[in-house]
């Protein structure tokens, strides 16, 4: 998913999906915004935690500060003119696009991310409710425990993302109610990531910033059989 937010720091706000094992990817393009977007009243630019930010942006920050240049330019010469809102072209000279990245990766380990249920599931032939067990659906009592090689691949994939290693990590929950999702929460990171602050290199040379790695779980999935009837229709339906 690609989204272009206007705020004054890019973070991934990255949405949570029970079943298997992800890696969920938080990137970041532009630096943030000089003023406020309610009020447009000019704010303080916040204090940088390390280089690392600033290094990253410095290009991107001039490319979006150019666009208000470009669209005052754009139409002067011949052939078709395109009408550009005096509001934008304001705005543009002050505001600073922030594109943002999210990206899931589905891990290939052999059991779910915190409990020893198999990880196949109903594209690979297994039924309904197969591979499920009181951790996975939330009963009460149970505990999860982190499946080895997910921390593993997700350490390696940090390092290879040029990313730092947190010395410690924990799990959070976050809960909505999905009928997909039966324990009603998912577990993942957002306090502390296993890894944070990289950046991916392309072939141009430039660099996109990387702002976190974390682990979680993805949600089940809701597979509709049966024929084309309201007994056993493949569609939810409503009567």
């Amino acid at each position: 998913a690609i989204r272009t937010l206007f705020r004054q720091r890019a973070t991934a706000g990255l949405i949570g999906l029970l079943q298997l094992p992800i890696l969920a990817l938080g990137f970041t393009q532009f630096s943030r915004p000089h003023q406020s977007l309610h009020s447009f009243a000019r704010v303080r630019r916040p204090s940088w935690s390390s280089s690392w930010d600033q290094k990253y942006v410095n290009h991107d920050a001039r490319v979006a500060r150019s666009l208000a240049t470009k669209a005052k330019k754009k139409g002067s010469g011949g052939g078709r003119r395109t009408k550009v809102n005096p509001e934008l072209v304001k705005a543009l000279e002050t505001w600073e696009p922030i594109i943002g990245v999210e990206v899931h990766t589905q891990l290939s380990t052999e059991t779910k991310a915190y409990c020893g249920c198999s990880s196949a599931y109903f594209a690979e032939g297994v039924g309904p409710n197969t591979n499920i067990c009181p951790v996975c659906t939330g009963q009460p009592g149970t505990l999860p425990v982190p499946n080895k090689k997910v921390v593993e691949l997700a350490a390696k994939t940090g390092m290879a993302l040029n990313c730092k290693i947190a010395p410690k990590t924990k799990f959070d929950r976050k809960n909505y109610f999905y009928p997909d999702t039966p324990k009603n929460y998912q577990i993942t990171q957002y306090d502390y990531p296993i890894a944070e602050h990289g950046f991916l290199e392309l072939p141009t040379g430039q660099k996109v910033g990387i702002t976190r790695l974390h682990m979680e779980e993805d949600s089940a999935k809701m597979n509709h059989q049966g024929a084309e009837s309201l007994a056993g229709s493949t569609h939810s339906l409503i009567d």
